[in-house]
This record gives structure tokens, C-alpha cells and sequence, in this order.
């Protein structure tokens, strides 16, 4: 993927899973085995991460 469209990517994640609350947007637009910050959380666990 090119830059712009990881930057693209994360903007939509954004918008839809954390401002709009949409907690499906974890399943739509993360990978199965997503990590963040280090931490694999993988789509469950950033959802339930989200809804903290």
C-alpha cells in the first residue's frame, strides 16, 4: 500500500471507529492481527480498546 493511502486508511479508521463510534469500522478497515503500539490486539481487541 502506498503511503497516502495507509494515511487515508487511518483517517477513515478514525473518523468512522472513534468519532463516529462505530465499532464495526474495526472489522471493515483493521487487519486480523493488527498491532498497535507494539501490542497485538488483533480486530477484537482494538474494538474493545475503542469502546474504553
Amino acid at each position: 500500500m502506498a503511503v497516502d493511502a495507509n494515511k487515508e486508511l487511518v483517517r477513515r479508521f478514525y473518523r468512522e471507529a472513534i468519532v463516529g463510534r462505530d465499532p464495526s469500522a474495526c472489522e471493515r478497515l483493521l487487519s486480523i492481527d493488527f498491532v498497535h503500539n507494539g501490542e497485538p490486539r488483533g480486530r477484537t481487541g482494538q474494538r474493545q480498546a475503542r469502546t474504553r
